[in-house]
């Protein structure tokens, strides 16, 4: 939770020869948790991170707004207007695919302005002091058209090595247990299904993919502003935005940082300050994809099949594990996430709970995986020292074929 710094360097060093995770065979990590409360999960993915830093620093000291406002350049709306580029507005619609869509989407646009009148006079209400229900309902937060989250990412190049989704992918998410209302008004304490980025009528698929499979580019803060109760008529001097972008498969870290420190510095450019800016990536972590069919699973889905009865969906996280990162590139063995938790546990909140029954039967299930660990056989994975393969598949040459199947190795086989 601190960063555990020195870490990846102990775990390179303990799993080279004679050290201390050299002979693993397998690891297992009970750090994620289920995707609602009655299924119980395995989880094979998970997304990487890069969190940046973007600082505008102006004078030396704080200013009062009275006694300076108006005669210099204030660095907090410099950093917003920064911050604000990053991701386009949820309403920014796309352009139509076919005449069909443009006509539809005339049509769309007639009933949007009188949903944006409603949501107007929401808001004089609510200033006015009058109930908000008393008010016409606002336009539905996601209109028909409007890009999905990743695609409104605005950083040009983000998403360039994002792989597609395949119909065996999409097929997958058919069977997981999981329901888009309970997510939204229950895990995430929406009050209506419009605030999901996908819109009220987002689809198991599409939520899911959002929070697996999809980059995401996220606001956290601003460092220096004022943030407390009550009215403080600061400049700030300096000012520090926080955001981070989760990552996925084959994107690199450093590879995004270039692309977002390239996008900050066109938009500086634009607002012509004569501020000080700059943009750093303070720390990051890849992102991490694991083989369900690897025996290490399958020795995982039988405990959890043994204990609770029935088979485990396999889930992807959107959070990250970067241990999971460096076990898995130090020792090249696998790496299983067996979470124990329920959905609603709320890890890193106020009042975060176990259930008792997730409690035991955990138990029971890190101890019959590991029973069904003991009942593999063959070679043992840490054991391996074969050679890469070299060249093309070979006929005549003994064990070639394993290399044309697939499997790096005869002991992999």
């Amino acid at each position: 939770e601190y960063g555990s710094a020195g870490l990846p360097e102990f775990v390179a060093v303990e799993a080279g020869e004679g050290g201390f995770l050299n002979d693993v065979d397998h690891f297992v990590i009970s750090d994620s948790q289920w995707l609602g409360k009655r299924v119980p999960c395995l989880t094979h993915g998970l997304r990487g991170l890069a969190y940046f830093e973007c600082e505008v620093a102006g004078g030396t000291k704080d200013l009062h707004s009275g006694v300076f406002g108006g005669t210099v350049h204030e660095p907090l709306l410099d950093l917003c207007h920064l911050m604000a580029s990053l991701v386009e507005p949820p309403g920014a619609a796309t352009a139509p695919a076919t005449s069909a869509d443009a006509e539809e989407g005339s049509a769309d646009s007639k009933e949007e302005e009188g949903g944006a009148a409603g949501g107007e006079a929401a808001a004089a209400a609510a200033l006015s002091g009058l109930s908000v229900a008393d008010a016409p309902p606002p336009a539905p937060s996601v209109p028909k058209g409007a890009k999905l989250h990743h695609e409104r990412i605005r950083v040009a190049g983000v998403l360039d090595r994002v792989p597609p989704v395949t119909d065996e992918e999409r097929a997958r998410y058919a069977d997981i247990d999981f329901d888009v209302s309970s997510f939204a008004q229950g895990d995430a304490g929406l009050a209506s299904l419009d605030q999901l980025s996908a819109g009220a009528k987002a689809s198991k698929a599409e939520v899911l993919m959002a929070r697996w499979r999809w980059p995401t580019l996220t606001l956290h803060g601003v460092e220096g502003a004022f943030s407390d109760p009550g009215a403080k008529t600061v400049i700030p001097r300096a000012v520090k935005g926080k955001f981070s972008l989760r990552l996925v498969p084959d994107m690199r870290a450093e590879e995004v940082a270039d692309l977002v420190k390239k996008h900050l510095a066109k938009e500086w450019a634009k607002l012509g300050s004569p501020n000080a800016m700059a943009v750093s990536m303070i720390s990051a972590g890849p992102s991490w994809l694991s083989s369900t069919d690897h025996p290490n699973y399958v020795a995982g889905a039988r405990a959890v099949q043994r204990v609770f009865g029935g088979k485990p969906d396999f889930i992807r996280e959107g959070g990250s594990i970067p241990v999971a990162n460096w076990l898995a590139d130090a020792t090249q063995m696998n790496v299983l996430l067996l979470p124990t938790g329920a959905c609603d546990d709320g890890a890193h909140s106020q009042n975060e709970k176990y259930d008792k029954r997730n409690y035991l039967s955990g138990i029971k299930v890190l101890g019959t995986y590991l029973h069904e660990i003991g009942k593999l056989v063959g070679p043992r994975p840490s054991a391996c020292r074969c050679e890469a393969p070299t060249g093309e598949y070979d006929p005549d040459k003994p064990g070639s074929f394993v290399f044309a199947k697939g499997f790096r190795c005869k002991c992999e086989f």
